[in-house]
């Protein structure tokens, strides 16, 4: 965020608007090229079993059906955040990036993040900076604990591959070396990573008109208040995942927080204006209910702050469901 200088002393106030928008003007032309960037979300998150853990287990989506993709886009990126979906049980669980090689079936360990701990039934986002390129694969690894690695989609192009033995970073693993990977069908990985890279597209500011004279001498009784209002849209489910997505649309940046009784607490930084997915993840009786009835209700209550503006609340049920 760029700041201007302060006004001049003693000056007309008849001249100090246009000068200060002139400067305003000046500074916005010189960020517009960094003014937005570009935000890719890659793989998903579901727990099929929620005892299902497993530890000290390291593993690469080698395939993924048109579901969700695993596999970094054309271009250079940066994986800005990760998240991942506790079981039953808290447990470790650690972002790995693997890069294929010259070699069929063969592929590299790029990065490694620090092992972190995902609280049981819960979504947990975690902030990271790696630097990735088109067609490096994500992955993961857990500790010695009860984090579930996979899902079942019951897609075939679905396929996971694990991987025998404990790779370090920049360790081949896969055809031809100590650690071989054994796939499986059907399954996707617990995981998902945020990519962002600076928008290519230039921002041109529109200038504004004069203000009225009003707004010379008080700027602060003109200037407007941001609008705490939202919209929801549909609740969307994706097979083998207890997750629950809803795309909120928001009028200003702001921060968006989603809680509830057994739904997993969450607070999103929106910085700027329009659609926001935002998950709902069971926890808890709500987790164990959905798991043994495969479906199950809870209340979630949407909050949204715009900065400066007055913050919105709306309650919304939250219909979860365990697709097939």
């Amino acid at each position: 965020m760029y700041k201007l200088g302060t006004a001049p002393m003693r000056r007309d106030p008849r001249i100090t608007w246009p000068l200060a928008a002139l400067g305003a003007l000046l500074v916005l032309l010189g960020a517009a090229p960094a003014a937005g960037a570009e935000t890719v979300t890659l793989g998903h998150l579901g727990v099929s079993n929620p005892k299902n853990g497993c530890s000290n287990c390291h593993f690469l989506q080698v395939a993924s059906g048109p579901t969700a993709s695993y596999v970094i886009p054309a271009g250079q990126w940066t994986i800005s955040s990760w998240s991942g979906l506790g079981g039953e049980k808290a447990g470790l669980v650690r972002l790995d990036v693997y890069r294929p090689t010259t070699f069929e079936g063969q592929y590299e360990a790029i990065a490694q993040s620090e092992y972190e701990n995902v609280p049981a039934g819960t979504e947990s986002t975690f902030a990271a900076a790696i630097p990735v390129q088109g067609g490096d694969i994500i992955g993961l690894s857990t500790g010695a604990s009860g984090y579930p690695p996979l899902f079942q989609t019951k897609d075939e192009a679905d396929v996971t591959g694990s991987v025998i033995g404990s790779p370090s970073i920049y360790q081949p693993v896969g055809t031809g070396t100590g650690f071989p990977v054994n796939t499986s069908h059907q399954s996707d990985l617990n995981i998902e990573v945020t990519l962002t890279r600076p928008d290519p597209v230039p921002v041109t500011p529109v200038p504004t008109a004069e203000p009225p004279a009003t707004c010379v001498v008080a700027p602060a009784a003109c200037a407007p208040v941001p609008d705490g209002h939202f919209t929801l849209g549909k609740q969307r489910h994706r097979r083998g995942s207890t997750v629950v997505r809803q795309t909120i649309t928001v009028a200003a940046p702001g921060t968006l927080t989603v809680s509830g009784k057994g739904i997993a607490p969450r607070q999103i930084v929106v910085p700027t204006a329009g659609a926001v997915t935002v998950r709902f993840a069971p926890k808890g009786g709500l987790l164990g209910a959905l798991t043994s009835h495969g479906k199950a209700k809870g209340t979630a209550q949407i909050v949204f702050a715009p900065t400066g503006g007055t913050a919105a609340t709306r309650t919304e049920t939250v219909r979860f469901r365990l697709a097939r």
